[in-house]
C-alpha cells in the first residue's frame, strides 16, 4: 500500500509540472526511458498532461523528431490522451508505435460517444484484454452493446492463451458472461466461453449456459467425462492437455444441473433415463473399468429437493430404485458431501450443523424407505456420515473450551 501511494504521489508531481511550461521538455524523454521507475511515472504524468494541454499540433510536432529514439517515441505514444483526435494522429505514424498506443490506451477515459469506434480499433488490433475492459465499462453504463463484439472480445482473448495471466480481468469477464446470459441464452458460442473461463472466474460463475448444454447433450458430457482418463490431442503442449484436463475436472466437480431439469422447476424423469442410457453406452464403448456410473451419481446429487420437500427429487429415487447400481449410488452419496462445501461455525458450536443434518436425513430415511428404500439407505448413510463429524466437532469444541 505504502508503494503503491507513493507512485500515485509521484504521478500527481508529474502532472503539476504539465501545468507549466518547462523551457525543455524534451529532456523529460531521458526519464521515460530511464532505470528509475519513479522518474517514468513523473514523466509518463507529465507527457499525458502536456499532451491534453497543447494539443494534437504538440504532439505532431515530437512524434516528428528525428533524435527521439523508437523506444522514447513508444513511451511518449503509450501517456497520450484518449481522445478521438489522439487516435487520428497516432494512426498516421509508424505502424509499431500505432499498436502500442491502443495496447496501453486507458478505454475508462474514452468519451461514451467514442466508445464503439474505439472497440473497433481494439478488435482489429487484437488487443483483446482492452476490449474486455471497454465493453465492461460500456456495460456498466448501461450503454447498448452488441452481441457479436462481446463474443468476439472474450474468444479473441482465450484465443491468445491457454492461460490468462491478468487477473484484473477476471470480474470484467465474469460481467460480460452474466450480459450474454441475459440478451442472448441460446447463443452458440456462450457454452464453450464459459468453459475456456470456467477457472478463471470467481466462484465458477456463471456457467448456466455451459450446464444447460451438456445437460442436454449426453455425448459432449461423456466427451467431458473421458477426456479426464485419456491423453488428449497429442499435438497439442503437455500443458496445454494438463490445463485442459484440470477444467474438464472443475467443471464435473463443481456441476449443479440435473439433466431433464425444466425452466419451471419440474424435471423430466423421462429426459433424465434417457440422459444417463446415452451417457452410459456412449461410454461403454471404450470398454474401460473406470467408475463412469460413480460420475453420473455426482451428477445425480445436483438434485433439487422433491415436490415433498426431501432430497433428492422424485425422479431421481425412481433411477436409483430401478438401476440397483451400487456404483451410481455411491456417486451420489459422495457428490452430495462434496456439494456441502465449508462451513462456518461458532469456536464452541461443535458439531450442532452436523447433528441437525444427521436426524433431518435420518427422518427423510424413514419416511422414503417404503417405496424408495435404496435412496432410504443412501440417507441412512449420509446421517451416520455427519453423526461421525458431528462428534468429532464436539470433541474439538471440548478441548478449545478446555484451553481457556
Amino acid at each position: 500500500m505504502r508503494g503503491y501511494l507513493m507512485m500515485r504521489l509521484i504521478f500527481q508531481v508529474g502532472w503539476l509540472l504539465g501545468e507549466s511550461d518547462l523551457d525543455d521538455d524534451l529532456c523529460l524523454f531521458a526519464w521515460l526511458e530511464g532505470d528509475s521507475r519513479a522518474l517514468r511515472e513523473a514523466a509518463y504524468a507529465y507527457f499525458s498532461r502536456v499532451s491534453e494541454r497543447r494539443g494534437v499540433e504538440w504532439v505532431c510536432s515530437i512524434l516528428k523528431f528525428d533524435s527521439l529514439s523508437f523506444g522514447a517515441k513508444t513511451s511518449f505514444v503509450s501517456a497520450l490522451p484518449a481522445g478521438k483526435e489522439y487516435w487520428e494522429v497516432v494512426n498516421a505514424v509508424e505502424e509499431m508505435l500505432v499498436q502500442t498506443y491502443w495496447e496501453s490506451l486507458n478505454v475508462i477515459l474514452i468519451k461514451e460517444g467514442d466508445r464503439v469506434e474505439a472497440l473497433e480499433h481494439l478488435l482489429e488490433r487484437g488487443c483483446a484484454s482492452q476490449a474486455i475492459h471497454l465493453l465492461a465499462w460500456m456495460a456498466h453504463d448501461e450503454q447498448e452493446l452488441d452481441v457479436s463484439k462481446v463474443v468476439e472480445a472474450l474468444s479473441r482473448l482465450v484465443s491468445s492463451s491457454d492461460q490468462i495471466d491478468d487477473s484484473s480481468l477476471s470480474n470484467d469477464v465474469a460481467e460480460l458472461l452474466k450480459w450474454l446470459e441475459r440478451e442472448d441464452f441460446e447463443h452458440s458460442a456462450l457454452p464453450m466461453l464459459e468453459f475456456k473461463y470456467f477457472d478463471y472466474v470467481f466462484n465458477h460463475e456463471p456457467a448456466n449456459a455451459l450446464y444447460r448444454s451438456l445437460g442436454k447433450d449426453p455425448d459432449g458430457f461423456a466427451s467431458l467425462l473421458q477426456s479426464l482418463y485419456s491423453t488428449g490431442d497429442m499435438s497439442m503442449p503437455e500443458e496445454s492437455r494438463n490445463l485442459y484436463k484440470k477444467r474438464c475436472w472443475s467443471v464435473l466437480y463443481n456441476w449443479k444441473y440435473l439433466p431433464g431439469l425444466c425452466e419451471d422447476g419440474n424435471i423430466d424423469g423421462s429426459y433424465l433415463v434417457e440422459w444417463i442410457d446415452r451417457v452410459r453406452t456412449r461410454l461403454s464403448v471404450d470398454g474401460s473399468e473406470r467408475d463412469y456410473d460413480g460420475q453420473i451419481g455426482e451428477i445425480l446429487a445436483s438434485s433439487p429437493d422433491g415436490k415433498d420437500g426431501m432430497w433428492p427429487a422424485e425422479e431421481v429415487r425412481d433411477v436409483l430404485e430401478s438401476r440397483g447400481n451400487p456404483q451410481l449410488e455411491a456417486g451420489l452419496l459422495r457428490g452430495r458431501v462434496n456439494r456441502r462445501g465449508v462451513t462456518s461455525r461458532g469456536l464452541f458450536d461443535g458439531g450442532l450443523q452436523e447433528a441437525a443434518l444427521a436426524q433431518s436425513y435420518r427422518e427423510h430415511a424413514r419416511r422414503m424407505n417404503a417405496r424408495w428404500p435404496r435412496t432410504a439407505a443412501i440417507l441412512c448413510k449420509l446421517a451416520k456420515e455427519y453423526e461421525g463429524e458431528a462428534l468429532r466437532e464436539d470433541i474439538e469444541a471440548e478441548r478449545r473450551g478446555g484451553q481457556d
